[in-house]
């Protein structure tokens, strides 16, 4: 058996490894467009990275595909596994669908049900763990014994790498953006993305968005370590979490130059926003960078990037949400 307690060593990915990682996922995966959001006579540029558009709905599949690629044949044969909100188990569970690896996840049970329905429906195994077991497990606080080979969905090499290849696309298809906005999780993809932009246009503001109902980083950063935190029930499920990496922290404060903490309503409304000027479905972690974006007095002027992580909520939460009624 294998645990996930056995760590690998967290380095940030060279653009060479990201540029890797494009090329290997090319055939896999879609590039997502970036495009304008339609508000008239806006004080700001804001662009939407439609993450939400890849074929699980979120940008969880590139990390997913990079991973298993990477794994050696015996490593493959004996299956793959994660332990995930949703997301990152749902792209691996494509991605191991297409490459004709056994997958299972480690989920806990108020996951979205879309995402639940989808990781079986392509084949995947679907293990509960109660949520306070769940975060000990993913934060390394308690073993999780697997007979999988078990991808980590942050402390993972390949998924940074993987990661990194949105903030290539960006550059390249905004070279003079001034800040990127990205929905905080566990941390991967703002320090994946980060890293790239930091690399090639260091000027550019990485902004990382937390909710109301949890908000680690925001209180780490502020302490000047890793602190843990109190994690309210939402509908917001892939940012927050009661602690954050003790890797993904000093990544982030070489990477990260703001930290913007949003509150569940302005998330909902931001939701409506995409929704009506965009016809896009958005996710609450999704929206949270949006509503952000709009929020954010510093960005008065400035072109900005925000990232919409995934588009897969449930949809009795989003017609309630539409609709301005409590979720």
């Amino acid at each position: 058996m294998t645990s996930v307690n056995i760590m690998e060593k967290l380095c940030l990915p060279s653009l060479d490894e990201v540029i890797q990682a494009s090329v290997r996922m090319a055939p896999y995966i879609k590039r997502t467009p970036l495009v304008r959001l339609d508000i008239e006579n806006l004080d700001r540029e804001i662009y939407l990275k439609l993450e939400n558009l890849q074929p699980t709905g979120a940008f969880k599949i590139r990390p997913a595909y990079n991973s298993i690629l990477t794994l050696s044949k015996a490593q493959k044969a004996k299956g793959v596994c994660t332990i995930s909100s949703g997301n990152m188990a749902l792209g691996l569970a494509l991605a191991a669908n297409q490459l004709s690896v056994p997958m299972a996840a480690y989920l806990y049970k108020s996951a979205p049900k879309i995402k639940i329905e989808g990781i079986r429906r392509l084949g995947g195994e679907v293990r509960f763990l109660t949520e306070e077991k769940w975060f000990r497990c993913v934060h390394f606080e308690e073993p999780l014994k697997t007979l999988e080979t078990m991808i980590h969905p942050v402390i993972n090499n390949e998924v940074l790498a993987a990661n990194g290849t949105i903030g290539l696309e960006m550059l390249e298809d905004l070279p003079d953006l001034d800040a990127v906005l990205i929905p905080f999780g566990g941390g991967a993809s703002t320090i994946g993305i980060g890293s790239v932009i930091k690399k090639l246009k260091p000027q550019t503001k990485v902004v990382a968005v937390e909710g109301e109902h949890a908000f680690p980083l925001s209180m780490s950063m502020a302490a000047g370590k890793p602190v843990k935190t109190l994690m309210r029930p939402s509908f917001v499920k892939s940012i927050g979490s009661v602690s954050v990496f003790d890797e993904i922290f000093q990544f982030s404060k070489d990477i990260v130059d703001d930290v913007q903490v949003v509150s569940t309503a302005s998330i909902e409304e931001a939701i409506r926003i995409i929704s009506s000027r965009n016809k896009v479905i958005a996710e609450g972690a999704g929206a949270a960078s949006v509503s952000a974006a709009l929020q954010d007095r510093s960005l008065k002027g400035k072109k900005i990037v925000c990232m919409i992580s995934g588009g897969n909520i449930d949809i009795s939460e989003y017609v309630k949400i539409l609709q301005g009624e409590p979720v």
